[in-house]
């Protein structure tokens, strides 16, 4: 058998900075979701060209997951109280 060969080193990802442009997006996607807290990234997605920005859905997803952004939903129907059966 021989013997295990060591791996090339590897180069670690190194993060790049955000440009101008997806700076000035996170702004809208923020002025937007300020107003309409409801609106998720799809609809501020088919929000954002009335405005003069254009991007897909899954920029807009990782964009307000970066900036913590979650839309207020309405939760599971559930009932606060037990049913209780008499009888």
């Amino acid at each position: 058998m021989q013997a295990a060969q060591d791996s090339p080193p590897v180069d670690h990802y190194t993060p790049v900075a955000l440009d101008q442009a997806t700076h000035d997006l996170m702004r809208e996607i923020d002025r937007i979701f300020t107003k309409h807290p409801f609106f998720g990234s799809r609809k501020i997605t088919a929000y954002l060209p009335q405005l003069g920005f254009s991007a897909g859905w899954h920029r807009v997803r990782r964009l307000m997951g970066i900036m913590g952004l979650q839309a207020i939903q309405k939760g599971p129907n559930t009932f606060s109280t037990a049913f209780t059966h008499t009888c």
